[in-house]
């Protein structure tokens, strides 16, 4: 029997073309409840792991449903062949954002709506010139 590794692994997501001792592997696996388990559950983890990323899962989201760090997922989809996700936001998420604050929408709606952190639209506005604050000057 052929030992399967990550590589194995890695080349099924990329490919969907898996190795009979793979997939057999894979139907043996179970839910994991402890250190052992999980260890055996590896392999479908990496599987729904790197399946979550290509879909755009945020990080967070993906470490919170699988228990593992940053550091792996990133590790699992290097293995997988995925190119890295681009950093920030689209052009027209910044146009939005911009639009909105000039407008005056408080800054909590932009956030829902958009789906962007307090601190992306602060330091967008700033990095446009605006402020929306009415300073009096001091005597």
């Amino acid at each position: 029997m052929t030992a399967i590794n990550l590589r194995h692994v890695g080349n099924y997501v990329r490919t969907g073309q898996a190795p009979r001792a793979l997939l057999a592997v894979l139907r043996k696996v179970k839910s994991i409840f402890t250190f052992t388990q999980e260890r055996a559950n590896r392999l479908k983890r990496f599987i729904r792991v790197v399946h979550a990323y290509k879909a755009g899962v945020p990080i967070k989201k993906i470490e919170d449903d699988y228990g593992c760090c940053k550091g792996t997922i990133l590790r699992y989809a290097r293995l997988s062949g995925l190119s890295k996700r681009p950093k920030g936001f689209e052009p027209d998420v910044r146009r939005a954002v911009i639009a909105l604050y000039k407008d005056k929408v408080p800054i909590a709606t932009i956030q829902a709506r958009l789906g962007v952190s307090q601190a992306y639209i602060s330091k967008t506005a700033t990095e446009e010139g605006i402020n929306r604050r009415n300073f009096k000057a001091r005597t």
